[in-house]
């Protein structure tokens, strides 16, 4: 086993936050440490995002969540004083010509989307704790936190802000100086004609401007010669705002009409600051405002941050030796910005740094290369199939002479007809090898051209019928049978255990011995007899998977629509997709995934009829009470805090699947080796015609991240 590579965050704003969700997904070992108890999800008033920006929240991830809470457009405005319109230019579509040019958005919720993102990452989070000492040596850092926790760290990165005390702590001294330039900023609703960013120049301020950041909101601000902010009592910042505003015309006299509470207006100097040469010491590495700043009147700190974000996470996914060549490209004279939609043009320093061989998956290891969903692939990262099963005898010789396996029996073949069992014995049979035999099963993989399976039992050694005494011994044998199958060829095969769903209080238990027997994490049907998953006595089980980051697989065995289905195979074509969509409402709607941002939980079957039709659960959510009661953001948001497999059998769904849920939320899965799968899962995902990015991702690189493999 190889240990991931270590890596602290210092600083909670944007830079931080992104660079740990990409190298989180990028598999490394990654904690984050912010000054702030409450992780500044309340400050701020509002934020311009250009196209720059955009690009880089989508590869986080998050451009849907964004798209929905902020107000995009296309042009600025130039007035005069008065709010005569003197003239509208379009603005460049600098993340492409499929993002708009601008998003406005109230800064706390970017923050608080950002923040929802880390905590899914599964990064170790330390809120109101900053770094006392930093001791490094060629190797690492020993640091310790202001909580009295200590560490070792292969890499800090330095994201506290313009005044950071890390810079200080690494003996770089540059500090931000005043422009001689201040600004008064504050959100108010938004005029129903404010559609776009105006800016008057003249007046008795530089500027004043607004832009929209949601259907009903926006961010005004106005810019002047500083003052001693000691000069300025903060009971008179709304007066001292209003008095500047209400000079100026057009939309402004409605804006100032609201510019009433002094603690909602901020006053702030503007500061520049840029580290000259390289922007490390050592294995401390500065990003964001830490090395560098930028008037807000351009929209472009936070770009700027993201943007180094990415490029660092490229960076060290892409390469094998962390050392001082390597970053110093952060700060190279050409600096290294993402270069429209195909990449960063780091692209030959890092790719210069690497030996050209291939590479085996190996589980536990550190990293793979690639942020999930990000263009910025460094090498191919290994074909993942999460969607793949085991056959166990042991198990079904438990419990072949029970009489709740007979009634089980007799339940499936009523829900399935006989049909369908007398096309199921052969079809099994005849895959009984592939089931059970490790050989013939890597010897199908290679011929698939897949490089590792996650591999989980059968559905049907569920046994949900199961007494407490017989339900232990199914799933120790289970887990225990799968661990043994899979250690036969570790470097290509990770397992998944089983938990009695039926016994609430012994899944907790169950969980942490697949946990125990090396496997990484369990499969779940999408319900049990009397429980659907959103009950309340599962949320011990759902705070340990996430607290353990167990993977939770979630895959249907049978549908409750019984007789309905029991005519050509629909109890499967139509049954499954089914369950899969009413298992993830019930564990949206109940808000479990609210409780539980860091769960890791795959569906199988694409999620079923789910994202595809989320509309529907988003339009009852928005206009029914009931129906929005229990969880707290739009249905269709909480897709990108699942993960799905490609199995949907249709290439335009697979395309709709990545659209909906992310490019970094859809692994591949064949549903090996059983009829209703893929025999060529490479090749199903290639006829969905994604981008090479998010090929790549879904083929491996999402799933890489998720369950720690490296290149060896």
């Amino acid at each position: 086993m190889t240990t991931p590579r270590t890596v602290l965050v210092v600083g909670g704003g944007a830079a931080g936050n992104a660079v740990t969700v990409l190298l989180r997904r990028a598999g490394l070992a990654v904690d984050l440490i912010e000054a702030k108890d409450d992780w500044n999800v309340t400050a701020g008033s509002g934020i311009t995002l250009q196209g720059n920006a955009l690009r880089v929240l989508r590869e986080l991830g998050v451009w849907e969540q964004v798209q929905e809470s902020g107000f995009g457009f296309g042009s600025v405005g130039i007035t005069a004083p008065d709010g005569t319109t003197l003239h509208v230019a379009e603005d460049l579509r600098t993340g492409g010509d499929d993002l708009p040019a601008t998003v406005g958005m109230q800064r706390p919720r970017l923050q608080q989307i950002l923040t929802d993102a880390v905590r899914a990452s599964g990064a170790r989070v330390r809120l109101g704790t900053r770094v006392e000492t930093l001791e490094q040596d060629a190797d690492g850092v020993s640091v310790r936190l202001s909580d009295g926790a200590e560490g070792r760290y292969d890499l800090v990165i330095a994201a506290d802000g313009l005044g950071s005390a890390t810079r200080a702590a690494i003996g770089i001294t540059v500090r931000p100086e005043p422009t001689g330039m201040a600004i008064w900023r504050v959100a108010a609703p938004r005029p129903a004609g404010v559609v776009r960013t105006d800016l008057a120049y003249g007046g008795p301020a530089y500027i004043a401007g607004y832009c929209p950041t949601s259907d009903t909101t926006l961010y005004a601000y106005v810019v002047e010669a500083n003052r001693d902010r000691a000069s300025i009592p903060a009971g008179s910042h709304a007066d001292e705002m209003r008095r500047l505003a209400s000079a100026y015309g057009g939309f402004w006299p409605e804006i100032t009409a609201h510019i009433t509470d002094p603690a909602k207006v901020n006053y702030t100097w503007f500061d520049r600051m840029l580290v000259e040469g390289s922007w490390h010491r050592g294995r401390v590495v500065l990003v964001g405002d830490a090395a560098h700043c930028c008037p807000p009147t351009l929209a472009q700190g936070a770009a700027l941050s993201l943007e180094d974000a990415w490029v660092l996470a490229r960076m060290l996914s892409g390469a094998g030796q962390w050392d001082d060549a390597l970053l110093d490209v952060l700060r190279a004279a050409d600096r290294t910005r993402p270069s429209g939609r195909g990449g960063v043009r780091a692209d030959r320093a890092v790719a210069a740094r690497r030996r050209p061989r291939r590479r085996r998956a190996r589980p536990d290891g550190p990293h793979h290369d690639d942020a999930p969903g990000a263009a910025v692939t460094a090498r191919p990262s290994p074909t993942v199939d999460v969607h793949a099963h085991v056959l166990l005898p042991e198990v079904e010789a438990l419990v072949a002479d029970l009489p709740g396996f007979a009634g089980e029996k007799a339940l499936d073949a009523r829900r399935g007809g006989p049909a369908a069992l007398a096309v199921n014995g052969p079809m099994v049979r005849e895959r009984i090898p592939r089931l059970t035999d490790t050989a013939v099963r890597l010897a199908a993989m290679d011929a698939q051209g897949v490089d590792v399976q996650l591999v989980s039992p059968s559905p049907s050694h569920y046994h949900y019928w199961a007494d407490e005494e017989t339900a232990e011994k199914v799933y120790r044998t289970a887990n225990e049978a799968t661990a043994a199958h899979c250690s036969a060829a570790p470097e290509r095969l990770r397992g998944l255990g089983l938990v009695p769903l039926q016994h609430p209080d012994h899944v907790v238990r169950a969980l942490d011995h697949a946990l125990a027997q090396g496997l990484s994490g369990v499969e779940i049907s999408s319900h049990a007899p009397g429980r659907e998953l959103s009950d309340p006595a599962y949320a011990p089980f759902w705070a340990r998977a996430e607290e353990t980051g167990a993977i939770v697989f979630l895959h249907p065995f049978g549908c409750t629509l019984d007789e309905r289905l029991d005519q050509w195979y629909l109890s499967n074509t139509v049954g499954q997709p089914t369950e899969n969509a009413v298992a993830l409402s019930h564990l949206i709607f109940s808000g479990v995934l609210d409780r539980h941002p860091g769960l890791k939980l795959i569906a199988a079957h694409g999620g079923g009829y789910l994202p595809t039709h989320i509309g529907r659960s988003d339009h009852a959510w928005s206009v029914r009470s009931d129906a929005g009661a229990g969880c707290a953001h739009l249905p269709s948001s909480y897709l990108k805090r699942l993960y799905f497999d490609s199995l949907v059998h249709d290439p335009h769904v697979l395309r709709e699947l990545v659209r909906a849920a992310g490019p970094g939320r859809v692994l591949l899965g064949s549903d090996f080796p059983f009829d209703m799968g893929t025999e060529d899962p490479v090749a199903a995902l290639r006829a969905a015609r994604l981008p090479e990015s998010d090929f790549d991702a879904v083929r491996g690189g999402n799933a890489c991240a998720l369950l720690n493999l490296t290149l060896a």
